[in-house]
């Protein structure tokens, strides 16, 4: 329910570990069952960029027997009624990205990753091919190689700085893939790790995995320099984390 804050519901399902009367058991054999007083819950698709392509919602009607629903189509067939389309909205659609159509799923192709507005939101070098939410658009022939060995994100998840034989320089363009990558709030990342003694001077090393730094957690971070750190008399990360970036969603920070 971590992204539920973008689903158009004034009321939410209870939710049971045992099967109730008009419950429905959602995922799959993982024995919670979601259930309403009085009404019927069913699946409806969702509108945010969850992974999961379903939600429990709750409906007057029972969805169970209405053929045309996702309820009955997640009871009787193996996938979801039609929650795997994906369409290309007109906004997309730019200069460079014309005539272009749904053509295959990705695999293993080397791939640029195009938001919705047709801006792009990060690639690998020498990309083969352009990826809306994981299908692929259209060929690519973007040949430029940025030679560098990390690299330091924005706000808005796009490259800043480069880092090359030591030295770090400008270089403004989309996040590239596969490269050991630093976020925008990486000193309060390394301070709340030094404030809890699992902070060691290394190698530079890719952040962006971590969110809110666990107290009671075990892991060690490295650093090249650990001297003169930024200090606070409390942890830092759970400040920032509400702003960690989020594919296909585009996120405004008003400062007072």
């Amino acid at each position: 329910w971590y992204k539920a804050k973008r689903e158009n519901q004034n009321e939410w399902p209870h939710i049971s570990k045992t099967q109730l009367k008009n419950s429905i058991e959602f995922p799959k054999d993982s024995n919670i069952w979601y259930y309403y007083p009085n009404k019927y819950v069913g699946l409806a698709k969702r509108n945010d960029d969850n992974p999961d392509k379903l939600i429990p919602k709750i409906y007057e009607k029972d969805h169970s027997k209405l053929e045309n629903t996702h309820l009955y189509s997640y009871i009787h067939y193996s996938k979801p009624n039609d929650t795997n389309k994906v369409n290309i909205p007109h906004t997309l659609r730019n200069e460079e990205l014309k005539n272009v159509k749904i053509k295959k799923k990705l695999g293993t192709e080397k791939y640029v990753d195009i938001s919705h507005d047709g801006k792009i939101i990060e690639m690998d070098q020498k990309p083969s091919v352009y990826v809306y939410k994981n299908m692929i658009i259209k060929d690519a022939k973007i040949k430029e190689k940025i030679k560098l060995e990390a690299q330091l994100l924005n706000e808005n998840n796009e490259r800043s700085m480069i880092l090359y034989k030591g030295e770090w320089s400008v270089s403004v363009g989309p996040k590239i893939r596969n490269v050991i990558t630093i976020p925008w709030y990486y000193r309060q990342i390394i301070h709340d790790y030094n404030k809890l003694g699992r902070l060691k001077e290394g190698n530079i090393m890719d952040l962006t995995n971590i969110g809110i730094v666990n107290p009671d957690g075990k892991d060690i971070i490295t650093w090249p320099n650990i001297e003169n750190l930024y200090q606070s008399k409390t942890l830092e990360t759970h400040r920032l984390i509400t702003f960690k970036y989020q594919k296909y969603v585009n996120i405004d920070v008003v400062y007072d």
